[in-house]
């Protein structure tokens, strides 16, 4: 689906698919894989619509499908994700920016709706931290905190563990996101093409 985004809200929000991985793992563009009658990146695009004034693809080239999103390169390839993080909050019309990846094939709205409740109530990046780990994306980060991240990257460190204490940012642990109707496993990635048969045999057909 082909989208037509304005910015008319008075708190405009950005939608960003992370979409910069190398796949190594994968053997396969994440991005094409088709689950349901739709690619990964169409999926993560029609996912943040509903909640966004504009949506941006950022990746180290263009895709090769119309998803309806502006594509934005990374300002520091090969840095990971924080590097696209980054490249989001620079691009970013909108004030408040939601990251997710392309590669969380079950990520829903509830999800994306805490994220985007807390992160404008905290005007700092809002986190999962599920499963003892910090989860950088999905994410709710403000534009402002493009200066600080820029900075961190043009030394070459690119830990989004590691900065994101020095930003403020809040972190959604399991009993706060379960509280707000919020499936941890919603948050799984796929990486191998194990993972990726297994969730391809779990979805539902298309008729």
């Amino acid at each position: 689906m082909l989208y037509t985004f304005t910015m008319n809200s008075p708190d405009p929000v950005t939608g960003a698919v992370l979409a910069g991985g190398r796949s190594k793992r994968m053997g396969a563009d994440k991005r094409l894989l088709v689950l349901e009658g739709r690619t990964l990146l169409e999926r993560a695009v029609d996912l943040l619509a509903p909640l966004c004034d504009e949506v941006l693809v950022v990746a180290p080239t263009p895709p090769p499908i119309r998803v309806g999103a502006r594509y934005v390169a990374d300002r520091f390839p090969g840095l990971g994700l924080l590097s696209g993080i980054h490249a989001a909050l620079e691009e970013s019309r909108g004030s408040t920016v939601l990251c997710i990846p392309v590669d969380t094939p079950y990520l829903d709205l509830p999800w994306l709706r805490l994220l985007l409740g807390l992160g404008r109530s905290a005007g700092t990046p809002v986190v999962p931290l599920v499963g003892g780990r910090v989860h950088p994306i999905p994410g709710c980060y403000p534009k402002s905190a493009a200066a600080v991240i820029g900075q961190t990257l043009s030394r070459g460190e690119s830990s989004a563990s590691q900065i994101l204490p020095r930003l403020g940012t809040v972190y959604v642990g399991e009993e706060a996101a379960e509280g707000a109707g919020c499936d941890p496993s919603a948050l799984l990635n796929i990486n191998s093409p194990e993972e990726w048969r297994a969730v391809a045999a779990a979805a539902k057909p298309v008729r």
